[in-house]
């Protein structure tokens, strides 16, 4: 600990920035108070402090203790770059340690005060040659980490170098507003710095190394390193400003490889020649009708019904690609590691190649297809009397609109098809016994958001479109007779179960309207994640037991399993995949399911909100759905979207008109107030 007579001395401190210099004024627990070289009062510890010379400064005038320290500084800084450390080192290299008197004489020829001051200046600056370990003495590093230093310095120095170079490189293009020309390899380097900070974080080098080129080009590390990169990038010509961040960060619209491509190219030429073998026949005027929104190109599922004796006889027909896809294949593994189709408002990222998913295994009226057949006999009261399942192989007979569906539905439209009432009769009948089973009807409105030409629309889609809830419906009965042909033959089948809500959850729904939009958005949160099992059990919101997901296995790979499974057992009497194997899979699946699900609703969120920033300056209406502290959440009529606002007392269920004040989509954020 210092003594007191030392007040006076010059001594010698590290800080971030390199060895400084101060005067002590006192010491007082362990602190000393020093005045530096700006004729500042400040306290160190100290640990600081490595070194006390023998200089003595009168500490009486701020201004001259100030100024005799600068000088002070000065000289010992001129004498440290002429010492030859590594001379000295190899000198010493013997050694145990050495006094600083001694190392002082060796690199400055004399040991005063000074020039011991600058030798502990030159090791503290240096670092590698020599290492303090007690006051006034050092001890030369070993020959190992004297090698080891001097080349994470000399690496250090090019990647300094390099940083430099290409900062130059950045900063030239954004000043003079030009795009990025990839060909020079400065420019090249930058954007895979930032490119890689923008979809792969800051963990990583190159993510490290743009933080620190963002650094050099805006004076100062940035608050949010990501936007800031992406932002540069944008700038640069190499990211478009509406690019959806996470669908690269996720590497969805990664291309197929060449090996996926060539053996979908064998599956095309395989599925055309089995077309000449149909085995699925109609007669004319009754056969099986696709039902899809206008911009479906992956069909995959398709209706057939006729009028028997004591009922109708409904065909389910699914779109079967483990007819031609085996697991084990380029595709299949392909498929696997995909996990399901992304489909953003700006197109679809496929899980299969479109070759495939939309062209040949696409369910079309222009040429055979492989289909499996769910075959089911129902009373008109929805009650299912007889069902079978069989691989078939033909086409359909026609495609409709879900629009065009409707029309003829209601009675708008002329031709109406007869196949269309009677399906809509059963669809009810079905959708009544689930309601008798205690099926919760999510009914809500949807929106579609597509982007054409950079031009966004939002398009409301009631839920009450009878062709929606008619397909919806044979969808929901179709895996639940998967399911019970998979029980009833003991073929092992990832179920979807789902528990009741809680007792309570009905006190979230006190008060609403059943049907509004917060009744709705309030159900939804009573119930229960859904549970994936090899048992089957009851799913509650759906009002079935034993369901498991077959119907678009051109779109989720977890369906396309469960094709796997049955036709193994219509095929062949036995399944190839067995239970324990079966749900890892289902496992990995879920996990990557997960992620696109989550990605194509940022990037439907996105959307909607750069549509939404069209509105600005204008009134919008909406209900209030949920309370969060003095804060409500508002379900936006023409958009979908939930936002929080500032409107007082407003409850659930109460409808507000509100202003758009601002909207920034890249940071998902927009301002409401009340109009």
């Amino acid at each position: 600990m210092m003594a007191s007579g030392d007040q006076g001395t010059v001594v010698l401190a590290r800080s971030d920035s390199g060895p400084v210099a101060g005067v002590v004024v006192e010491s007082r627990a362990g602190k000393l108070g020093v005045l530096t070289v700006a004729g500042v009062r400040e306290s160190w510890v100290a640990s600081r402090v490595f070194f006390f010379s023998g200089v003595r400064i009168s500490s009486g005038s701020a201004q001259h203790a100030a100024a005799a320290v600068e000088a002070f500084v000065q000289r010992i800084s001129v004498m440290a770059e002429s010492a030859d450390l590594a001379g000295a080192w190899e000198l010493l290299g013997g050694r145990a340690d050495v006094g600083a008197d001694e190392l002082a004489d060796l690199l400055f020829s004399a040991d005063g005060s000074e020039e011991q001051a600058a030798a502990a200046w030159a090791v503290e600056k240096d670092s590698i040659h020599f290492k303090m370990i007690a006051a006034g003495r050092y001890a030369p590093a070993s020959e190992a980490a004297v090698t080891s230093q001097l080349r994470e310095r000399a690496a250090s120095a090019r990647e300094a170098e390099v940083l430099d170079r290409v900062h130059r490189a950045i900063a030239g293009l954004l000043d003079s507003g030009r795009a990025a020309v990839m060909s020079d390899h400065d420019v090249a380097a930058g954007v895979g710095w930032l490119s890689s900070l923008v979809y792969d974080g800051p963990e990583g080098r190159d993510g490290r190394r743009g933080i620190g080129l963002l650094g050099m080009l805006r004076g100062a590390s940035p608050s949010e390193p990501g936007m800031a990169a992406f932002e540069t990038l944008v700038r640069l010509g190499v990211c478009d400003p509406d690019e959806i961040v996470s669908i690269r960060a996720n590497r969805i619209d990664a291309p197929f490889d060449p090996a996926v491509e060539k053996e979908a190219g064998r599956i095309v030429a395989a599925v055309a020649e089995c077309s000449r073998q149909e085995t699925f026949s109609w007669q004319a005027g009754h056969g099986p009708i696709a039902i899809d929104d206008e911009s479906t190109k992956d069909v995959d599922d398709a209706l057939m019904v006729k009028a028997i004796e004591g009922g109708f006889e409904v065909h389910v027909l699914i779109a079967d690609p483990a007819s031609f896809v085996t697991l084990d294949s380029h595709v299949g593994r392909a498929g696997l590691a995909r996990a399901s189709s992304l489909y953003a408002p700006t197109g679809t990222f496929p899980m299969l190649p479109r070759v495939l998913s939309e062209g040949a295994l696409s369910l079309s009226a222009d040429g055979g297809r492989p289909m499996l057949d769910f075959s089911v006999v129902l009373a008109a009261d929805g009650n299912v009397i007889d069902f079978r399942i069989v691989p078939a192989y033909g086409r359909i007979e026609s495609r409709m609109t879900y629009d065009g569906a409707d029309l003829m539905l209601s009675g708008q439209a002329t031709g109406a098809d007869e196949r269309l009432r009677i399906l809509a009769m059963l669809a009810e009948a079905l959708r009544l016994r689930r309601v008798a089973a205690g099926a919760v009807m999510l009914e809500k409105d949807e929106y579609h958001v597509k982007v054409i030409d950079g031009v966004v629309s939002v398009r409301r889609v009631p839920y009450a479109s009878p062709s929606r809830r008619m397909v919806a419906e044979f969808m929901i009965l179709a895996c639940s007779l998967a399911g019970r042909f998979a029980r009833n033959n003991g073929i092992p089948v990832v179920y979807r179960r789902q528990d009741p809500p809680d007792r309570d959850a009905a006190e979230r729904l006190t008060g609403l309207q059943p049907g509004s939009r917060a009744w709705y958005y309030n159900m939804l949160r009573t119930l229960k994640r859904g549970e994936l099992s090899t048992v089957p059990g009851y799913h509650h919101s759906l009002g079935v037991a034993g369901y498991t997901q077959v119907t678009s296995p051109l779109r989720r790979f977890q369906d396309l399993l469960a094709h796997v499974q049955i036709k193994g057992f219509l095929t062949d009497g036995k399944w190839p995949i067995d239970a324990d194997r079966l749900m890892n899979l289902f496992a990995e699946l879920e996990s990557r399911v997960e992620i696109v699900t989550r990605v194509e609703r940022e990037s439907r969120r996105y959307w909607i909100l750069r549509y939404l920033d069209g509105f600005c300056g204008r009134q919008v209406e909406g209900e209030v759905v949920a309370r969060i502290g003095g804060r409500v959440l508002v379900e936006l009529d023409d958009t979908g979207l939930v936002l929080p606002v500032s409107a007082g007392a407003a409850q659930p269920g109460a409808r507000l008109r509100l202003v758009v004040r601002d909207v920034d989509p890249r940071r998902d954020s927009a301002t409401l107030t009340p109009a």
